[in-house]
């Protein structure tokens, strides 16, 4: 009689874990037989998500518990087949990658964009000879963060993408193909300046005072610093887990994210799979795969309120067929990454013959 395989272990070392996450690790662990060992940092007050596991193959630690003596011996105590690291933030992550590496796979995961700065050219050249060495892959959301990998040293063998998936099936519920869209422009994230609130409200109020977008409402789902400010058409619902959200949805129209700094954004392939026309400034790293300016959405040039002014204008001007249209496909490009495809991607890479 042939012995069931053991289950692997993996170790994840992350910082903020989130909803997204969790669907792409119980996928992982339910496609493969593997165990996974994630260190993570307390959940966030402005993204309080609540995490509610369904596998018993996976299991969570808090890393105010760990300095690096202890973080080997959870490491020698499950002798995972390989290490991720989200990003180069924590030195404790770092150095048990750079003792570690020689004995099994290491995977760096970022979503930092390549802008081709002076603070970027120095810091890849940094990383080149410091970080990037001990680690044999690269697993990032898209192609900009890819040439951010290559600068930093990786080869493109060894640069995967696909490093962020939401949960599609989760939000595929949502869409109902020949449903009108609602005259409602959703924005969800983290109440702050860089996600474009203040120019997106500013813009929002001076089309209302000018005749304009007579019937549509704003509502903003979210949690931080910036105050939504008071007008009879814009709701504040705060922050949102997300099955709430998923309800919200039901009821939303057009999906808004005006970012002036957005390294991916999650949120935009939450709403691609719910089926929404999306508007997105040209700072969202996501656009790339889930927005097809003029087929699902239009773009804007980030921080510029006259061109968010005129992209406001032009989705909302269009008739309930065109928008129908557009969501249907934001929904057909949502399945260009899932979970399955993130669980594909980082189980070949744990299981590269060649280290």
């Amino acid at each position: 009689m042939n012995k069931e395989r053991e289950a692997e272990n993996i170790l994840i070392l992350y910082t903020e874990l989130a909803a997204y996450n969790i669907a792409c690790f119980e996928k992982i662990v339910n496609e493969y037989n593997v165990n996974l060992h994630i260190v993570r940092m307390p959940v966030n007050d402005v993204a309080p998500f609540d995490f509610k596991l369904n596998t018993e193959k996976i299991f969570l630690y808090d890393i105010s518990n760990f300095n690096l003596e202890s973080l080997i011996g959870l490491y020698d105590q499950i002798k995972p087949k390989g290490i991720f690291c989200s990003g180069w933030i924590i030195k404790m992550y770092l150095d048990l990658c750079k003792i570690k590496r020689r004995e099994c796979i290491t995977i760096l995961g970022f979503d930092t964009r390549w802008t081709g700065s002076a603070r970027q050219i120095f810091g890849s050249l940094y990383a080149r000879f410091v970080i990037s060495p001990n680690f044999h892959f690269a697993f990032v959301p898209g192609n900009s963060q890819a040439v951010m990998a290559q600068k930093m040293g990786f080869k493109k063998d060894r640069i995967i993408t696909g490093f962020y998936s939401t949960n599609v099936d989760f939000f595929n519920e949502v869409f109902v193909p020949e449903m009108d869209r609602s005259k409602v422009i959703v924005f969800t994230g983290r109440y702050a300046n860089e996600k474009g609130l203040p120019e997106l409200c500013s813009v929002f109020v001076d089309l209302k005072n000018a005749g304009e977008l007579k019937d549509w409402k704003l509502w903003c789902i979210g949690k931080g610093p910036y105050k939504i400010p008071q007008h009879p058409d814009i709701l504040d619902l705060g922050f949102k887990q997300p099955i709430e959200l998923k309800e919200v949805m039901k009821k939303g129209g057009v999906f808004i994210l005006p970012s002036t700094y957005e390294p991916w954004g999650v949120v935009v392939h939450e709403f691609a799979a719910a089926g929404f026309p999306m508007i997105c400034s040209d700072k969202v790293g996501a656009t790339e795969i889930f927005l097809q300016e003029g087929k699902n959405g239009f773009v804007f040039k980030g921080g510029d309120k006259s061109d968010l002014k005129d992209k406001l204008k032009k989705m909302c001007n269009l008739n309930a067929e065109k928008l129908k249209a557009m969501g249907s496909e934001s929904f057909n490009l949502s399945k260009k990454i899932t979970p399955l495809t993130w669980a594909h991607s980082f189980y070949k890479m744990i299981h590269n013959a060649s280290q």
